[in-house]
């Protein structure tokens, strides 16, 4: 390994391992019981069916995550031809979607707001409801005393799924809100650098470029709440999440888009020298060979 690429490897190292450790950390609350507030089961707005999500989780991912960074390699590769280019889009975005995914995690399972159709996964067992609510019936299993004054929590659940119980206690911010606008948010920052947007030439096609990845992001977290997965505020403070920390990590690794350079990612952590050595001599040299064969 020669002394341009090596350093360059050991210059970038600590970053994945730090956002490798970071992801972890908002993995492992995933696992974890999220906080068991109390609720009313007259409360109407968690008496919603529990039904099949419109957009499940999978393809969130691959909408907000796969199809950006396989975007990035093909406009890196064989528009910019620059490996390094393409290196910093895959981390940026990673990175950005890492942190966002932690902070969501987390805050679910400490808010541990239910879900718009909590009462349907919950199944709740209406004898102890009866008796928690003084009434002298508390064998019946099929009729719910008017009115029901307290307030419970997942102790009166008969649904024996934990998974669902406890994803059910996950409401707020959401999760496929942050991430979508997250992904895309950057993503469409990506390509407004990349189309350098804010040229003075006003061409609206890249406007609408630049749209185009928000408006899916929109479907995505609306659907939240068709789909009775979320309540507004929940879509409305993921969305703004992803965005934030979209919006951070960008300009941590690019320069503003009014910039002459708003294409490239900033390279300071190299000489001038060393970056066209690294980007442009070693990893396209098969490519720039084919060519002049060609």
């Amino acid at each position: 390994m020669d002394v341009p690429r090596k350093k360059y490897f050991i210059s970038y190292l600590p970053d994945w391992i730090a956002l490798i450790l970071f992801g972890v950390i908002g993995a492992a609350f995933t696992f974890l019981k999220p906080f068991d507030r109390e609720f009313s089961i007259n409360d109407k707005s968690i008496q919603h069916q529990f039904k099949s999500d419109s957009v499940p989780f999978w393809l969130a991912v691959v909408i907000c995550y796969i199809v950006p960074v396989i975007a990035i390699v093909i406009i890196c590769l064989f528009v910019k031809r620059s490996f390094y280019n393409m290196h910093i889009g895959i981390l940026a975005i990673t990175l950005a979607q890492v942190i966002t995914l932690t902070f969501t995690n987390i805050i679910k399972n400490m808010v541990g707001r239910h879900r718009p159709d909590f009462i349907a996964r919950c199944k709740p067992d209406l004898s102890k409801i009866n008796m928690a609510s003084a009434f002298s019936i508390p064998s019946n299993t099929t009729i719910l005393s008017d009115p029901t004054l307290s307030f419970f929590t997942n102790t009166i659940c008969t649904n024996q799924d934990k998974n669902v119980l406890h994803d059910g206690m996950r409401s707020f911010p959401s999760g496929h809100s942050s991430a979508s606008f997250c992904g895309l948010f950057f993503f469409s920052l990506y390509l407004a650098g990349a189309l350098s947007l804010y040229d003075r030439k006003g061409y609206a096609a890249k406007a609408i470029i630049f749209v185009i990845p928000l408006l899916v992001a929109s479907v995505i977290a609306v659907s939240r709440t068709s789909d009775y997965r979320h309540h507004w505020q929940d879509v409305t403070v993921g969305g703004l999440l992803g965005m934030v920390v979209a919006y951070f990590v960008y300009y941590v690794y690019y320069p503003k888009l009014s910039s002459s350079n708003c294409n490239s990612p900033y390279y300071q952590r190299f000489s001038d020298t060393e970056y066209r050595s690294h980007d442009e001599e070693e990893e396209f040299a098969d490519f720039n060979s084919n060519s002049r064969q060609n």
